[in-house]
Order: structure tokens, then sequence, then C-alpha cells
């Protein structure tokens, strides 16, 4: 092959005079049992070989695959953002914050795919201000309110979360990501009736808890039958919350009612249930 390249003009064929000074510079070239040249030929011929391979690319160059920007698709953007800040991404929950990204052949994350549009740049600086928010400790201009519902379909007669104590029932356990040192409300809804006057199950007193990051922080007890009068505008459950401080971060918020005995005859008069448990920061 190489009695038919002109050596006066590597550039033309340039990847087989790159793989001839790679034979040179570890002396692979000429092969055993052939004469060899002094080291100074050995040099001469590869620094005049890379000179003017080195010359044909900068007068030529090949920048490769030239593709759209590629912007960071949603799970590249969390993850950017878990890295960069250190942030509970769970407790963000930014996926929720963007559209769903365009695919192209089974993947998400094809940079001539992901485009970008006015309202999905809208979509991604909203997100970036509620992190950016997060990171530094500033708490919104307002209050700030959060809900946590529970599925009207979950049976709430035992324990229903690893991070709730045994011998709890029922309630709920999320783990919330708090901005900024402060005083937050914390509030359980209780499951109630068609008409809002009543709550379902509650055939007898019991007591219900509320905790955080494990610790009990306050009981209360809950009366039988307990409804809102013909002439009360109070909720049935408005008394169900507590203010307390809370430091900055990822911190585990827990709902429950004590189990009082093991006896399921005893339990079954009063499966009432929650609906959610809110939280507010003011």
């Amino acid at each position: 092959m190489l009695d038919k390249m002109d050596v006066d003009r590597p550039s033309e064929g340039a990847e087989v005079w790159e793989k001839v000074v790679r034979k040179l510079r570890t002396a692979a070239m000429p092969p055993p049992g052939m004469p060899r040249p002094e080291q100074s030929g050995y040099d001469s011929l590869t620094t005049f070989l890379e000179t003017e391979l080195d010359r044909s690319a900068a007068a030529n160059p090949n920048p490769g695959r030239t593709a759209t920007l590629h912007r960071l698709n949603r799970a590249e953007y969390t993850n950017a953002v878990r890295d960069l800040l250190a942030l509970d991404v769970d407790a963000i929950d930014l996926p929720s914050l963007l559209p769903a990204d365009d695919s192209g052949y089974g993947f998400d994350n094809i940079g001539d795919v992901l485009s970008i549009s006015p309202l999905l740049l809208e979509r991604y600086m909203s997100a970036a201000e509620k992190v950016a928010r997060l990171a530094l400790g500033i708490p919104s201009a307002r209050p700030d309110v959060t809900t946590y519902e529970v599925s009207k379909f979950l049976k709430q007669d035992d324990r229903v979360s690893e991070n709730l104590p045994f011998g709890s029932r029922g309630g709920i356990a999320i783990r919330h990501y708090f901005a900024t040192d402060g005083e937050y409300v914390i509030k359980a809804r209780l499951r109630r009736s068609y008409d809002g006057e009543k709550i379902l199950g509650l055939a007898e007193s019991s007591q219900i808890e509320f905790r955080l990051d494990g610790t009990r922080v306050k009981t209360f007890t809950l009366s039988a039958d307990r409804r809102k009068g013909p002439e009360s505008e109070q909720e049935p459950d408005a008394g169900l919350e507590v203010r307390i401080p809370v430091k900055a971060g990822t911190r585990l918020v827990g709902v429950a009612f004590p189990q009082e005995t093991w006896a399921p005859e005893k339990n079954s008069l009063h499966e009432f249930s929650f609906v959610g448990v809110g939280l507010k920061f003011d």
C-alpha cells in the first residue's frame, strides 16, 4: 500500500500516514530482519510527517457531528441540581415542575430531538427559581402551603409505613423539604361523611399523634362521634394542628393513631382514617 502513497503529500492519505507515524514512534518499522535507518532518520521522517499532518488538519478542520445544542432533559436536570447543590431532589419533585421530554428512537436524551420552546423555557426558569430559593434558604414572600393526600382506597386498620412506629395505625409519613428555619404549622384532616359534618368511624374516643423525625411532638384526643353542630361553622377536626419550630432540610413528618389494643373487635369500632396532611410555613 505504501508504494502507492506520495510521501511528499501525506495529507492525501492522512489516515494511513497516521498509522505510519505510530509504527515509527514505536520502532515497529521496518519489520524485524530488514535494514533499519539511524535514529536520526526515524526522528526526521516522523517529525516531517507529523508536521505535514498537523498543518493539513489545521487548514481543513473536521468539527465532527454538528448536532443541535444539547439541553438537559428532566432526569439530567434533576441529577445536576442534586450533584451541584446537594438538594434532596426527591422532596422537591422537580420532574413534576417540567413537561415531559420529546423522545426519538426510544430515548429522551438525543440532542436533535430535545427542542426548546418558549413555554418549555418558561417552565425551566420557574423550576430554577424554586431551586435557587431552596438552595439559598429564602422562603416565599407569602405563606407556603403544601398538602399531602392519602388515597381513599388505603386500608388504615394497621401500620401503613415503615417510617411510622410499631403499634401505630393508619395515618401518613412523608419526607418534606423545609426551605428555611422557622415555625411551621402541621395540620391533619380526617375523612368525613358526605355532608362533611361527621368523622367516619369515630364511635369512641381515640388519640392521634404528630411526630417529627420520629419524635412525638403532640398527642390529641378525639371525642366519640365528633361532628359539626348545626350552629357551628368549625370543622370537626379543626383543632388537629401543631405549630413547631423546624430546622431547614428534609424532615420526616408522621401523623398516626396509636394502636390501643391488638384485639380486632375493638379496632373495628373506630376505623376512621386520614384524608391528608398539610404543612404551612408562616
